[in-house]
Parts: structure tokens; C-alpha cells; sequence
């Protein structure tokens, strides 16, 4: 997992995000320059995480649109509890082991094939933003076993008003995921076991 780099995208896209995730305050900032295309964008936030499940709402930027076809993909999702995934009404949503990304990005981390990513596929039709902000295409899900958090990529593709019929914008950003716990967590966590077990057999 990666810190978070920023990119050139207008201030609301590189604001500071903050999330509370298993108690601990990350940071989630704007997206990463490796990959990027083009000036539309999808902007995912910072998860909302309560009882194992993850939520992720999505934002379309200002002058952009997805159609049919366009896609975002959360990469490495550990622990992900099967068929938990979930979007709204117009996107597909799988859950796969290895996800080529959108052309032209070239992940900042490698996808990891021994972890799940959630990959959602618009299909209900064009979705327009001609307003001046952003707007939400809605809250997109998936349940884990795992309590620890990091930080993966979320790479996207998408269209500018500018040019619908033109090649699609493509990139990625920064984004928090379950993820398997550092090794010094597990070495406390096997220790606080041992000496637990320890103790039982002297009492």
C-alpha cells in the first residue's frame, strides 16, 4: 500500500478527505497523475465502514459523463466476503481476481492476485453532469473479514462532455481498503495470544 500523491485536477477533486476507518483517521486526497488521460473524472470517496461492510460513494465531476461501458475499479479488496458486492440501478458489479485497468493506466501498485477487486460497469445508459459540481452516481458496497485498513488504487474510465463520441478519460487515485495487517500488528496480536495462553495454564 501507498501514500497518496496529487495530481494538477481542480481543488474540490484534491481536497482532503477524512474517514473514519476502524478508528483510525486516513486521509484520502486527490487523484494520482500515472495514467491520466484526459480532464474528466471519476472521484471516488473516502468509504463510510460500519459492521464490515465498506461504502464508497462515487462522484462525477463537472463537464463529464459515463456511458455504457465506462468503468471504476477498486483494487485489492482483501478480505472480501463472496457476493457481498453491491451497486445501484445501472451498474454491474463483479468481484475478480486479477483486473486489467482502464488503457493507458499503469497502476502505481501492482494488482495483487491473491486479493479481490471491485469492478462496477456502467450499463443503465449515459449519465450527464452539466452542472457546475460534482454529483453523486450513488453508493457502491462489499463486505470484508479483514479490520485493518490501507491504501490501494482506484482507476477509472470515463467521458468529457466536451467530446462524448472522443476517446474516454482514463486514470486513477488513491483510495482506503481493507487490507491484511502490517506484520509488527501481527506479531503483537500472536504475542497478546501466547501470553494469554500462558497465563490460562498457570491459573
Amino acid at each position: 500500500m501507498r501514500e497518496m500523491q496529487n495530481d494538477g485536477r481542480a481543488p474540490a477533486a484534491q481536497g482532503l478527505r477524512l474517514s473514519k476507518l476502524g478508528g483510525t483517521a486516513l486521509a484520502v486526497a486527490g487523484a494520482m497523475a500515472v495514467g491520466k488521460t484526459a480532464s474528466a473524472a471519476l472521484i471516488g470517496l473516502a468509504p463510510n465502514v460500519s459492521s464490515g461492510t465498506w461504502t464508497y460513494q462515487v462522484d462525477l465531476s463537472a463537464g463529464s459523463q459515463v456511458q455504457n461501458g465506462d468503468e471504476f475499479i477498486i483494487y485489492d479488496f482483501g478480505g472480501y466476503n463472496a457476493g457481498s458486492i453491491a451497486a445501484p440501478a445501472g451498474w454491474t458489479a463483479t468481484a475478480q481476481l486479477l483486473t486489467a485497468p482502464p488503457v493507458g493506466v499503469i497502476l502505481a501498485n501492482p494488482d495483487d492476485p491473491t486479493l479481490n477487486n471491485l469492478v462496477f460497469v456502467r450499463s443503465g445508459g449515459t449519465v450527464t453532469n452539466g452542472g457546475a459540481n460534482e454529483i453523486s452516481l450513488g453508493n457502491f458496497s462489499a463486505t470484508t473479514t479483514f479490520t485493518s485498513s490501507g491504501f490501494d488504487s482506484f482507476a477509472y474510465q470515463d467521458h468529457s462532455n466536451a467530446n462524448p463520441n472522443g476517446p474516454p478519460g482514463t486514470g486513477q487515485a488513491s483510495i482506503a481498503v481493507p487490507a491484511v495487517p502490517e506484520p509488527a500488528a501481527l506479531t503483537i496480536a500472536a504475542t497478546g495470544i501466547s501470553l494469554l495462553t500462558l497465563r490460562r495454564r498457570r491459573d
